[in-house]
């Protein structure tokens, strides 16, 4: 069964709730990670706002790059701060999970 998984909601479980769901992202497979930092976490990357973001996707730029979010998260989850570009090569260098 290495080729195959579920997921199944219960919903709500406690009698009553009627909280909404909650909302779940799932990734399968394997990520091009380098692909992802260079074009999400590296604000050299950022789409130019005057273009259409179509001619930016198709070349290679975001309309969002998380770049402080990835400096925050650093300096939550191993105390590492620094340049953007140490940043990076922190992040880098840590392992893929």
């Amino acid at each position: 069964m290495e080729d195959k998984a579920s997921l199944t909601s219960f919903g709500a479980i406690v009698p009553g709730n009627r909280r909404p769901d909650a909302d779940i992202f799932m990734m399968t497979g394997s990520a091009d990670f380098a692909a992802v930092r260079a074009r999400y976490l590296n604000p050299r990357n950022i789409a130019d706002p005057a273009r259409p973001l179509a001619a930016a996707a198709n070349a290679g730029k975001a309309a969002k790059v998380h770049d402080k979010e990835l400096i925050a998260w650093l300096g939550e989850q191993y105390g590492f701060t620094g340049p953007i570009d140490a940043v990076l090569t922190y992040f880098g260098g840590l392992g893929a999970e």
